[in-house]
């Protein structure tokens, strides 16, 4: 048990989206968040690299809370600002080894928003 996030309504999870993006993370890197082909993220790593997103933002909200580690459902409007909001210029600062975590959390975000679902997070 950890932290995860999970697209919502879960049943898109299957969307072909998804595997799609996963194998765009795999291309870019060795390794992806195993969950990203079903529509979620398992790994911390992986918040971390949202929560770096939103830091780089410089802004102590986007019009509403977020944190990776939030209780609340992020809505799918709330998504589609996230994707457009948070910054992800810091990709030259990560760690060779954790690159696969940017790339999945990007992923996921985007894919989302693409979709119009929104997101829950449980740890």
């Amino acid at each position: 048990m950890g932290w995860d996030a999970y697209c919502t309504p879960q049943l898109a999870a299957n969307n072909q989206e998804f595997k799609e993006a996963s194998k765009r993370v795999l291309h870019y890197c060795s390794s992806a968040d195993g969950g990203l082909s079903k529509g979620s993220l398992g790994l911390s790593d992986s918040a971390r690299m949202l929560e770096k997103a939103f830091e780089k933002t410089g802004e102590d909200t986007i019009g509403f809370f977020f944190h990776p580690y939030q209780d609340d459902e992020v809505t799918p409007e709330q998504v589609k600002i996230l994707s457009q909001r948070l910054n992800w210029n810091f990709y030259k600062e990560i760690r060779y080894e954790q690159r696969w975590a940017y790339w999945s959390a990007k992923e996921f975000i985007e894919t989302c928003a693409l979709l119009g679902l929104g997101i829950r997070f449980s740890y």
